[in-house]
């Protein structure tokens, strides 16, 4: 059976990076990928591929789960309550509900 591959949506956010680093320790021949928009951890990177895409936008997101080869995807972005508007929010929760029917 070959070994697991996981994508973290919202990776380099503080729940995030801290999955990421979990699946690395706990999955050392895995593969682990890191989606979000910016990337803001460096020190471990060469553990693990890092995406950069808009999780909004339908195509970046099958694009880059086709790229990583996923088989696991979490959802843990969340965009800031106080900066955005509540139509993006509905949208980046929902993107969870979109993935599944992906499969």
């Amino acid at each position: 059976m070959s070994e697991a591959s996981f994508l973290v949506i919202g990776g380099e956010g503080f729940l995030g990076s801290t999955l990421v680093k979990a699946l690395v320790a706990a999955h050392p021949t895995a593969s682990v990928a890191s989606l979000d928009i910016v990337q803001r951890h460096f020190t471990e990177k060469a553990a693990w591929t890092f995406y950069s895409a808009d999780l909004t936008n339908l195509q970046d997101l099958v694009k880059v789960i086709t790229q990583s080869g996923a088989t696991t995807v979490f959802h843990t972005a969340r965009p800031s309550f106080l900066t955005c508007s509540g139509s993006l929010l509905l949208t980046a929760f929902t993107t969870g509900f979109t993935l599944d029917r992906l499969r």
